[in-house]
């Protein structure tokens, strides 16, 4: 059984400093509910779609050169909002769980906005600088402005997102999410009719989340103590540390293909991307769902706190292979219309290891979500700057070799594989008693099936029948091997 020993780094104790007395109870072994991953789901899809919807339709509106230019100041923005999205959102689905009350946990999100806010105007000012010295061809000044909106939205929308999710208000975030999708939509169509106003679909979109977020930052509670706030600093620096790592990398590749293929190229990656974006969003979301639960049971056995990892594993594994399989069988069917014209071979190729490096971020995200919620930022943070100095190689190497669009999938699944793979090392190592195991499941094999079929035979119907008659075999295993372990590990 593949079952996550990361209970055993020691990290139970310096957790109960994080709790006042009269904190709530321990929480229980029980995986979230299937509402709530439901719930989860469609606001993957919402946010996936959202970038999927502006590629497609904006292709045809404004042309794959704006498209390109607008996927590039997104790229941007997301990258300057790292601290906040990838730092302090994740504190604060680490910290808020161990607040004693509602007043102590809305005190801690007050003075972490305020944080935010102040990280996201250096990061700009700082990105403002660089781009004035730099001059880059592809960021004109008429997008300045829109890179400053979207950057300042989508940092405070990450925040109230990881709040709502720390205080199991998920069937709320799901209708915020939804407001916001609905927004998009109308400010799409818009845009259409208007090209000029191609920048306001993406900017009215988190303004229900972060909306919430800033009137709770108005009113909230300003006075009082916050608990180990030194230790949420700590714990984000690490966390935005290690995420700035794998997430610029996947932000970056948009910059990297643009800087040396330009804009229609990084439309070209961009589409990829936003097709597999719900999945993309998968581990991210389903981490964000698990981690305040396994962060409160940190205050538990370690039995406890194995039990719900594993079940976090599991689901990760059952959500993964039927999803990005389909994916990768069928993406080529889809491409052709989407970008226009008969595809080669490369962007075929493309999006199978695009597809392939999804299901391995997917499997293993669970593996560095039990050890953030233990505490150990700093474990997660040198995995994922091997893994991102890996993709970095295979970038400035591949392209001698391959086509651009090679290079930065195979980056980019290279960094799949070593951040998870260094970051179960530098566990082992912290306790060599209790090492991590991993394991070949059957949906590893059915998922290189997959990826096999795909490279070679992407458009034969034969072959996409055969990868769905694997997926749906392994799958069904996979099912009766989560109940059979659910058993034997206790109530669901």
């Amino acid at each position: 059984m593949e079952l996550l020993r990361f209970a055993r780094l020691g990290a139970f104790r310096p957790a109960e400093r994080h709790m006042s007395a009269g904190a709530p109870a321990v929480e229980s072994t029980s995986g979230p509910p299937f509402l709530d991953l439901a719930s989860v789901g469609v606001s993957i899809a919402a946010l996936g779609l959202s970038r999927l919807g502006f590629n497609l339709i904006g292709n045809g509106a404004f042309g794959i050169e704006l498209v390109g230019s607008a996927n590039i100041c997104l790229s941007i923005a997301l990258l300057i909002g790292l601290p906040t999205s990838a730092g302090l959102a994740a504190a604060v689905s680490r910290f808020v769980p161990l607040c004693a009350d509602r007043a102590d946990a809305l005190r801690l999100v007050c003075a972490t906005m305020r944080l935010a806010l102040l990280t996201v105007a250096a990061g700009l000012a700082i990105a403002l600088l660089i781009l004035a010295v730099s001059r880059p061809a592809r960021l004109t000044p008429d997008l300045l402005p829109v890179t400053v909106l979207w950057t300042v939205l989508y940092a405070v929308y990450a925040l109230s997102r990881s709040h709502l999710y720390a205080e199991r208000r998920v069937r709320q975030a799901l209708v915020l999410e939804l407001a916001g999708f609905a927004s998009f939509a109308a400010a799409l169509a818009v845009s259409r009719a208007r090209p000029v106003l191609w920048w306001l679909p993406f900017a009215v979109y988190p303004l229900p989340v972060a909306g919430r977020a800033l009137a709770l930052w108005m009113r909230g509670p300003l006075s009082g103590r916050l608990g180990d706030w030194p230790g949420l600093t700590r714990f984000a620096t690490l966390a935005f540390l290690g995420s700035a790592s794998s997430l610029g990398i996947q932000y970056g590749s948009t910059l990297v293909i643009g800087a040396t293929g330009g804009a229609a190229s990084a439309g070209v990656w961009a589409t990829l991307t936003s097709i597999a974006a719900p999945v993309l969003l998968l581990p991210r979301s389903l981490s964000t769902l698990y981690l305040p639960r396994l962060a409160k049971l940190t205050l538990a056995s370690r039995e406890a706190f194995e039990t719900m990892s594993a079940k976090h594993l599991r689901m990760a594994t059952m959500c993964a292979l039927p999803i990005v399989a389909l994916f990768a069988l069928l993406g080529p069917y889809a491409l052709p219309s989407v970008l226009g014209g008969s595809q080669d071979r490369t962007v075929l190729a493309t999006w199978t290891i695009l597809c392939t490096s999804t299901y391995v971020v997917c499997r293993k995200e669970p593996l560095i979500t039990a050890v953030a919620a233990l505490g150990r930022a700093g474990v997660n943070a040198t995995a994922a700057f091997v893994g991102a100095t890996a993709c970095a190689i295979v970038w400035i190497l591949a392209p001698m070799f391959i086509p651009q669009l090679l290079a930065v999938a195979a980056g980019a699944l290279v960094q799949a594989f070593g951040t998870p793979t260094v970051a179960a090392w530098l566990a082992q190592r912290r306790d060599a008693a209790h090492r991590v195991r991993w394991s070949i499941r059957l949906s590893d094999a059915a998922m290189l099936t997959v990826a096999a079929l795909s490279l070679l035979a992407p458009l034969d119907p034969r072959a996409v029948l055969s990868g769905i008659l694997v997926v749906l075999v392994a799958t069904s295993i996979e099912i009766w091997h989560a109940r059979t372990a659910d058993r034997a590990l206790g109530p669901s």
